[in-house]
């Protein structure tokens, strides 16, 4: 009975010890084919800021906190569309699931649309994933980037308007 117990005990530990570094390979398989273009006549921009916190909803600035906050904002001339991602501060690499996103770790922001109907302003994120890396270390944070990618899984409450955003790019420091 002692053999079984410590056989059980040791193949228990391997599982737990190969899936703790399931996310690891998830993240450093993150490759920078595929990036997301630009649409075509509108604006891109993909920063992050560090020490930061998800804006408050009558803003598009994030605001003082102990997060890096990743943005993206894509402007065409209808319309202004902004994602922020709050990531934790520490390490080199991160993942966000469904669970952090539903808890509120990403804001999805329609800052202007004066011919939209009103459901494209009543979209909200179900959920999604995602992962990140930085891509170099420097001593200076003004010349570090990081690779994103984020899908997000986005409806309209009560009717069946669905949509996706996936976006792949790189991110650079914006202080």
């Amino acid at each position: 009975m002692k053999t079984f117990t410590q056989t059980f005990l040791l193949v228990l530990l391997l599982i737990v010890a190969s899936s703790c570094t399931k996310d690891d390979g998830y993240i450093e398989n993150l490759d920078e084919q595929g990036l997301t273009q630009c649409p075509e006549n509108s604006n891109c921009k993909y920063v992050y800021t560090n020490h930061a916190d998800l804006p408050n909803p009558s803003s598009s600035t994030p605001k003082n906190g102990s997060y890096r906050v990743f943005w993206t904002e894509i402007s065409s001339r209808l319309i202004t569309r902004s994602v922020f991602i709050k990531a934790p501060m520490k390490g080199n690499a991160f993942s966000l699931t469904d669970k952090d996103i539903q808890a509120g770790n990403v804001m999805l922001f329609n800052i202007s649309c004066p011919t939209c109907f009103s459901s494209v302003a009543a979209f909200q994120i179900n959920g999604g994933y995602i992962r990140g890396k930085k891509l170099n270390s420097t001593a200076s944070q003004s010349s570090e980037k990081w690779l994103l990618e984020t899908k997000l899984f986005l409806s309209v409450e009560n009717t069946n308007i669905k949509d996706t955003i996936s976006i792949k790019q790189y991110y650079n420091y914006n202080p």
